[in-house]
């Protein structure tokens, strides 16, 4: 029987991902994506670009499911813009803050618990 994807995405509750395939191993669910979107606007003129430089893949700590560390295996695409071939971008994402290695609805959740232990 085959996965739903759709039904992965809507548990995870991200937007504008897709997901590839999900493997669970040792009590771990290693979710792998990718950006829905294929362009970005240049940070530095404004200008929407569709031109790939190169790929990565980033990991990011997620909301447990079930009991399990999720994993999100990202490939984020780096961009580069007519305006500066010198330095290319990453394509941003609303639920990961840069340079973070877990997302925006992790981290909440993990204040949240350590509020409730003080209180």
């Amino acid at each position: 029987m085959p996965l739903d994807f759709n039904f992965i995405e809507n548990l995870i509750g991200l937007q504008d991902i897709k997901v590839i395939f999900v493997n669970v191993n040792n009590g771990i669910v290693e979710i792998h994506a990718e950006s829905k979107t294929h362009s970005v606007s240049c940070p530095k003129c404004n200008k929407t670009t569709y031109k790939v430089h190169d790929y990565r893949i980033q990991l990011y700590e997620h909301l447990p499911i079930c009991d399990k560390t999720t994993i999100l295996h990202l490939k984020i695409r780096r961009y580069i813009c007519e305006c500066d071939f010198n330095h290319p971008f990453d394509e941003a994402f609303s639920f990961i803050r840069k340079y973070q290695p877990h997302t925006i609805y992790h981290l909440k959740s993990l204040s949240l618990n350590l509020r409730a232990k003080t209180l």
